[in-house]
């Protein structure tokens, strides 16, 4: 959870994180999709530990 925290504070998403027996869980709100798309982008591949498929990439 501490190397998803930092990324809740993207500008122009409403984000939170709660973690708890293992589990992790994001809530995210955005006015705009693309936006809140390209945060999950990011948070995705930290949590990966590597870049997402090429069918993520516009």
């Amino acid at each position: 959870m501490t190397r998803v925290l930092p990324l809740c504070e993207a500008p122009g998403i409403r984000a939170a994180a709660s973690g708890w027996d293992g589990k992790l869980v994001l809530r995210a709100l955005a006015a705009k999709p693309f936006d809140l798309r390209r945060w999950m982008a990011r948070v995705l591949d930290e949590l990966r530990g590597q870049p997402l498929p090429r069918v993520w990439t516009i």
